[in-house]
């Protein structure tokens, strides 16, 4: 099945595969021309978009204020309904032509989500540890070349480190699996706190494939990159994120939110999903289905507004020099004789498209630049990638 977001020249390719715990999983695609980015999965049922979903009613004639007024009552009516529950950011240019919170951020003490509530982004954490990945390869003390035993030399599979690369970690080209797996469901989830302790667990799983051979996506890659990033650069992952990236970009309310800690403004997130992953009418807490911590593949915490920020500071050079700018939004990697400075200091114009998805939560970042669309929701997925999808078709963008 191919279900599409569309800006400008976006669109996302979504197929559903068997996964090793046997459930299935969504591996999605996005293109402009070229592959720019694969960056979600979901587990357990397909979660299909419902052609039935309510739609705005825009049309072309739409004044700004207009169309505040008709957004509103559209998200009004699907908050009544309980169909959705989050925030949303529509932006041309530094204008933001709509942006609104909705829902329950804790529906036990009624605390409403605001613009400033902190959400789950899923797998919209992988672009940030790809950015992470860059700044060391611009730095030179990483190669995409280089193999997993030259940076972590006590990698427990050494078979397996000795043939996998930076490169084909950061493609899903390595041949590892996920980090879903029946081991994961039957562990405490307090046990997740950093990526060597996903590397006690899964390092000695089998390759899905010779590296270089196939091509499946792969959470426990992204955190085999996070250790690396860890070794490399003398700090824990989180550090690392926070100080040269969030800090960076101006992304002031983001980051790695342990669930066992009162931290404020972080949304919870709701589920219909029961404790074996499956579909089920009953809405819960998405707690005991999750890691008590973020992780390199996925669980930081951000805001409509620092997603913004972040997509701004990517394209101005803030976080990466121009070549590798270009990378993260679909180029080519960057020539090795390449001088790093090299290129426009203008804006990168290049399209993107992120998201990411598990129970409770749904994340979705569209730009191209000029326009953007966010939309996070405490809820399950798809209801924010399909609101994006009906966002950017009906404004025809």
């Amino acid at each position: 099945m191919i279900q599409g977001i569309f800006l400008t020249a976006i669109f996302v390719l979504a197929v559903g595969v068997s996964s090793i715990a046997g459930e299935i999983a969504r591996f999605e695609f996005r293109f402009e021309q070229q592959l720019i980015s694969a960056v979600s999965i979901d587990i357990g049922d397909f979660p299909q978009f419902d052609p039935n979903f309510p739609r705005p009613e825009l049309n072309s004639g739409l004044t700004n204020q207009n169309l505040k007024t008709v957004l509103a009552e559209y998200f009004e009516a699907l908050e009544a309904k309980d169909r959705f529950s989050g925030a949303v950011l529509i932006q041309q240019g530094d204008t933001a032509l709509f942006e609104g919170a909705y829902g329950l951020a804790s529906r036990r003490y009624k605390i409403p989500n605001s613009l400033n509530t902190r959400f789950d982004v899923g797998s919209i954490t992988k672009e940030f540890t790809k950015v992470a990945v860059a700044q060391l390869l611009e730095r030179g003390v990483l190669a995409l070349e280089d193999k997993i035993s030259r940076h972590l030399p006590n990698y427990p599979n050494r078979s397996v480190a000795e043939k996998v690369s930076i490169g084909q970690l950061v493609d899903h080209t390595s041949g590892l699996g996920d980090v879903f797996t029946p081991e994961y469901f039957k562990s405490s989830k307090l046990r997740f706190r950093s990526p060597s302790d996903y590397i006690e667990i899964f390092a000695d799983d089998p390759l899905l494939f010779e590296p270089g051979q196939g091509k499946a996506y792969s959470n426990y890659g992204y955190i085999v990159l996070g250790a690396i990033i860890e070794e490399v650069s003398g700090q824990g992952y989180f550090d690392y994120i926070r100080s040269n990236l969030f800090e960076v970009a101006g992304m002031k309310h983001s980051g790695f939110f342990p669930s066992d800690e009162p931290v404020p403004e972080v949304a919870i997130g709701y589920t219909r999903t029961d404790g074996d992953g499956q579909a089920s009418e009953t809405v819960r807490n998405n707690i005991l289905l999750m890691p008590v911590n973020g992780a390199p593949d996925g669980g930081s915490h951000s805001t409509v507004y620092d997603l913004s920020a972040f997509d701004t500071a990517l394209r101005a050079h803030r976080l990466l020099t121009p070549p590798y700018t270009r990378w993260i939004l679909g180029g080519p990697e960057p020539a090795a004789e390449e001088d790093y400075e090299s290129g426009s200091k203008e804006p990168a114009k290049g399209s993107i498209g992120i998201a990411g998805g598990a129970p409770g939560l749904n994340a979705v970042l569209l730009s191209d630049g000029e326009r953007r669309i966010i939309v996070l929701a405490n809820m399950d997925e798809p209801v924010a990638e399909q609101v994006a999808e009906i966002l950017s078709g009906e404004l025809d963008w």
